[in-house]
């Protein structure tokens, strides 16, 4: 018989209460699942919050944002306009950020639900970021609610929708928006027509035709309304003339010349043409005076140079004013943009074509008007030159016109003074955005001509400033083509650096020369600039000696040329000869000397000149700072006489000899260097020398 075991009955006590436990737990599981099978679930199985609580809302707008905006919209506007203050603050401040992402998503291709997000915006948080991206973004989106709302024949929201679209674009609307509504109004007059209302459909048509872009542009309107036939074009285009509504007339005339083309009948093509350019006239009249919108101003001056073409040369006259006027307008509108390149054409397109061309309109429309008067010397002395030597009038008005045109000489005209005045501020903007950009070489004739116009000026000091910040950027950079490129610009146009800047000057060019060390030609280059800005200092004699050795090695290796100048003239010098040189390269040069006097000049690109030294026998080499260009070298007997030299660049191959990067040198002839105690005077016209008096 088996004794009973004293611990089993102690293990009845755990094992029960375990049991219990797992029971309550299997229970609760599976009213839990229940619970949630019987909960409601989104479209996507989750469960849902409760959204008879403004709590529950409030998740699930957050949750359905980008799934459904409308959704996430409609809820969170239910809790701001609720009882529940806590929730509706919080409603309030999500709102917008909603409403935002409703009106990105809808503006795709409902925009009737664009529209409204924008409505409730404007109604509820009208000063709200969100409010002013909406209201940007429907300027734009407008333009294709319209052409979506005119497809659908929903004729007035297209309407008024673009009504929206030009009022956002002022009187500037883009061609495809002027096409759009074109076609918009096109569609109302055939639905007019097709129900008999003729007086309807006709204004639609009369609507259509004053919007026009350009005179006689064949656009679609064009060529449906040509149609009709040349003859009845014309007529309607005479109507609108005498009812003086020129822009209408414009496009009925474009009608009835696209329909005498397809008619075959070039007289009356012609005979419309020529009713152009006193219609284009009127209308560019309308534009300017804010009496005619339905011309982009944009377009303004396509309208005054159909002006131009006027067989009428007072006609010509007021066009060729208004495209000076508009074209300077336009150039300082883009100069404030910094649309620079657009504004630079247009300053050009005014003082050399527009102006000149209205000084002689008025030579042609008043017999009485001088068109001489002003022109200055030099130009007057070239239309001589170039007219011959027995002129007539008319021959020599046409050379001043040419000379006019290519810049010689701007007329004055107030547009011009304007855009005089402006010029310096900005080329020095222009090139100082340049210069950011590390355009240097592009930068370099803008900051020229503002240093050059007023050295201590506003546009100048600009202009200054952002050459020292660019040579300062390329040193710590340690870019030597910038510190290249940048300091000789300093040096040509300013000399030495001010004293604030003379330090960082001398540390920058020492870099580059050193780091130029395997490059000869541009390590002298770059010491000639030291020689110059810092004269008297050891460091500059040490730096000429390497540039007199290394450079006339470099020249001597070259093959001899023959070197006798082609002009020298007796200038009355005293046992002295002069060189006048003409770099026409556009590189600096270096002209070295060796014989009774040894030395070396630098020479600007496209720069004047003058050397004196003591007459004799020479060799003379002639090196541009770039291995690639072989330098010039000859043996020259230079007399007691000036002597004129011209440098330009060759290229050889096969037969040909093409001239490289050679242009006519400006300025005039500039002091060099002279024999040590001599004091010469230099003719800046002629670069001629003679003994100071």
């Amino acid at each position: 018989m088996m004794s009973e075991n004293p611990y089993a009955r102690l293990l009845v006590i755990p094992i029960a209460i375990g049991a219990l436990f797992f029971g309550w737990l299997f229970i609760s599981w599976r009213c839990s699942m229940a619970r949630n099978a019987a909960a409601p679930r989104d479209e996507e199985g989750r469960l849902m919050p409760d959204l008879s609580t403004a709590e529950g809302k409030l998740k699930r707008a957050e949750r359905v944002e980008y799934e459904s905006p409308s959704e996430s919209v409609r809820l969170t506007i239910e809790v701001a306009d609720g009882p529940d203050a806590a929730s509706a603050a919080k409603a309030r401040a999500a709102l917008p950020r909603r409403l935002h992402i409703q009106y990105q998503y809808a503006s795709r291709s409902r925009w009737e639900e664009a529209e409204s997000a924008l409505r409730e915006i404007e109604k509820r948080a009208p000063a709200s970021d969100e409010a002013r991206q909406m209201r940007e973004s429907w300027k734009k989106d407008s333009e294709y609610a319209a052409e979506a709302a005119a497809r659908q024949g929903k004729f007035e929201d297209a309407g008024r929708l673009y009504e929206t679209a030009f009022a956002a674009a002022g009187n500037s609307p883009e061609d495809r928006v002027i096409r759009g509504f074109q076609a918009y109004l096109l569609a109302r007059s055939r639905r007019d027509e097709a129900a008999g209302k003729m007086a309807e459909a006709d204004r639609w048509i009369d609507e259509a035709a004053a919007w026009v872009e350009q005179p006689m542009s064949v656009s679609p309107l064009v060529q449906e309304l040509s149609k009709l036939g040349g003859a009845a074009n014309r007529e309607k285009a005479h109507a609108a003339t005498a009812a003086g509504h020129p822009a209408q007339a414009l496009t009925w005339l474009g009608a009835a010349r696209f329909a005498f083309d397809a008619e075959r009948k070039p007289e009356e093509r012609l005979a419309c043409e020529a009713e152009v350019p006193a219609l284009a006239l009127e209308a560019a009249r309308g534009v300017r005076d804010g009496k005619i919108r339905t011309i982009p101003a944009r377009s303004i001056a396509n309208f005054w140079r159909e002006g131009t073409e006027s067989k009428d040369a007072a006609v010509r006259v007021e066009a060729f004013e208004g495209l000076a006027v508009t074209f300077v307008e336009e150039a300082l509108a883009e100069s404030r943009a910094g649309e620079f390149v657009q504004a630079d054409s247009h300053f050009r397109d005014a003082l050399d074509r527009a102006i000149p061309d209205w000084w002689m309109a008025r030579a042609e429309a008043d017999a009485t008007f001088d068109v001489w008067a002003g022109v200055p010397k030099e130009v007057l002395a070239e239309v001589e030159k170039r007219s011959g030597p027995k002129p007539t009038p008319e021959l020599r008005r046409q050379v001043l016109g040419g000379l006019l045109r290519d810049g010689r000489w701007t007329p004055p005209h107030p547009s011009a003074a304007a855009a005089r005045a402006a010029l310096p501020d900005f080329y020095a903007r222009w090139g100082a955005s340049l210069m950011a950009e590390r355009k240097f070489s592009q930068a370099e004739w803008m900051v020229r001509g503002a240093i050059r116009a007023d050295p201590k000026g506003e546009p100048a000091k600009a202009c200054i400033a952002a050459l020292e910040k660019g040579i300062r950027e390329a040193a710590g950079n340690q870019d030597l083509e910038g510190v290249v490129q940048l300091t000789s610009f300093y040096v040509a146009e300013l000399g030495a650096p001010a004293p604030a800047f003379a330090v960082e000057f001398r540390n920058a060019i020492n870099a580059a020369a050193e780091g130029l060390k395997s490059s000869p030609m541009r390590r002298i280059f770059m010491l000639s600039l030291l020689c110059d800005v810092f004269p008297g200092t050891a460091e500059a004699s040490a730096a000429r000696d390497e540039i007199l050795d290394k450079g006339l090695a470099f020249a001597k290796a070259a093959a001899e040329q023959p070197g006798e100048s082609g002009l020298a003239m007796d200038t009355g010098l005293k046992d002295l000869a002069a060189v006048s040189v003409e770099n026409a390269t556009g590189y600096h040069i270096f002209i070295f000397y060796e014989g009774p006097e040894r030395l070396f000049v630098r020479l600007n690109p496209f720069r004047k000149g003058t050397i004196v030294l003591r007459p004799g026998a020479y060799v003379v080499g002639v090196v541009a700072p770039e291995e690639k260009i072989r330098p010039y070298h000859a043996s020259r007997n230079l007399g007691a006489l000036t002597h004129w030299d011209k440098y330009t660049i060759v290229q050889e191959g096969g037969e040909r000899r093409d001239m490289l990067g050679t242009s006519s040198a400006s300025g005039g002839f500039l002091l060099l260097r002279c024999v040590p105690g001599v004091k010469v005077e230099v003719d800046v016209e002629s670069g001629a020398v003679r003994m100071e008096k």
